[in-house]
C-alpha cells in the first residue's frame, strides 16, 4: 500500500479536520491510500552529536553569573591551587625550548640575534604567580604575540623561499642524472649545506610557535580556574589574535581551546 506524507495544514486545506479533530501543529500526518484516519508521527529524538552541540551552545550563551568578589576563584587562588602542576609543567616546557632556540646553529649573525632577542622576550611572560600578575596576564599575552608573530613569520618565510629554491634546483639535478647526465658530488654537497643553513631559520620560527603554544597552555588553565574577569579577557584579546591563524597548527588548535573555555564561567570548584 502506498504511503503519502503531507503536513497537518495541508491536510486540513483539503478536507477539513481529520474525525472532527484538529492535530497538533507541526505534526506530519502519515495516510495510507484508502483509509480515512491518519496518525501523527513524533519527530526522532536528536543524535547525540545534536544533543552534545545543543548542550555547549545553551552553556556558551548561559547568563552572566552572579560573582562572589570572596569567591576563592574570583580571587585567583584556583589558579595556582588546582592547575598548579600543569602550570609548573608547561613553564619547564618553554624552558626547553628558549634553551633550543639559543642552541640553533645559524650562520647569519642577524639571524642568531633575532633569535636571541625573541627568546629574552618571550621569556618576560608568564600567567603569574600572585594575583596583580594575573590579572594583567591575558593583555600581556595578545600584546606578545602580535609582537613576536612577524618577526617569526619573517624568518620562517625567507628561510621557506630559499628552501624551496633549493629544491627546484634538486629537482633540475634529478632529472638531468636519471636521463644519463653527469652530476657531480660537489653539486650535492652544495645543496646540503645551503639546505642546512636555512633549516636554522625554519626551526627558530617554528621554534616562536611553539613556545606561544606553551604560554596558552598556561592561558588554558587560567581561563579554567581563573574569574570570570580573567576569561573576559582572554576571549576579547585572544579573539583579535585568533583573525589571522597560527602558522603552527598546535598553536592555532590551543588558541581556539581557549577561546572557548573562555566562554562559560563554571562556580561549583
Amino acid at each position: 500500500m502506498n504511503r503519502i506524507l503531507l503536513p497537518v495544514a495541508l491536510v486540513m486545506t483539503l478536507g477539513g479536520p481529520l474525525n472532527g479533530c484538529s492535530k497538533p501543529e507541526g505534526k506530519v500526518v502519515i495516510i495510507h491510500e484508502g483509509d480515512e484516519d491518519a496518525k501523527p508521527t513524533t519527530p526522532p529524538e536528536p543524535s547525540e552529536e545534536e544533543a552534545y552541540a545543543a548542550r555547549i551552545k545553551a552553556r556558551d550563551n548561559a547568563p552572566e553569573p552572579t560573582l562572589d568578589p570572596e569567591d576563592p576563584r574570583e580571587q585567583f587562588k584556583l589558579v595556582w591551587g588546582k592547575g598548579d602542576k600543569v602550570l609548573r609543567s608547561v613553564q619547564h616546557e618553554r624552558f626547553d625550548i628558549f634553551q633550543q632556540m639559543r642552541d640553533l646553529k645559524l650562520e647569519d649573525k642577524g639571524e642568531k640575534a633575532e633569535v636571541n632577542a625573541l627568546v629574552d622576550r618571550m621569556s618576560e611572560w608568564t600567567a603569574g604567580h600572585e594575583a596583580p600578575e594575573m590579572e594583567t596576564a591575558a593583555t600581556r599575552l595578545c600584546t606578545l604575540i602580535e609582537e613576536v608573530r612577524p618577526r617569526a613569520e619573517a624568518l620562517m618565510d625567507n628561510a621557506t623561499n630559499e628552501l624551496t629554491k633549493l629544491q627546484a634546483v634538486t629537482d633540475e639535478l634529478d632529472a638531468k642524472q636519471k636521463a644519463g647526465g653527469t652530476v657531480f658530488q660537489r653539486q650535492w654537497d652544495k645543496l646540503d649545506k645551503e639546505r642546512a643553513r636555512w633549516s636554522g631559520p625554519l626551526q627558530a620560527g617554528r621554534f616562536v610557535f611553539l613556545a606561544i603554544k606553551s604560554m596558552l597552555d598556561e592561558a588554558y588553565v587560567l581561563a579554567d580556574y581563573g574569574p570570570r574577569r580573567a576569561q573576559l579577557a582572554l576571549k576579547k584579546c585572544l579573539g583579535k589574535v585568533a583573525e589571522k591563524e597560527l602558522p603552527l597548527d598546535l598553536a592555532q588548535d590551543l588558541l581556539q581551546k581557549v577561546i572557548g573555555r573562555s566562554k562559560w564561567y563554571r562556580d561549583n570548584m
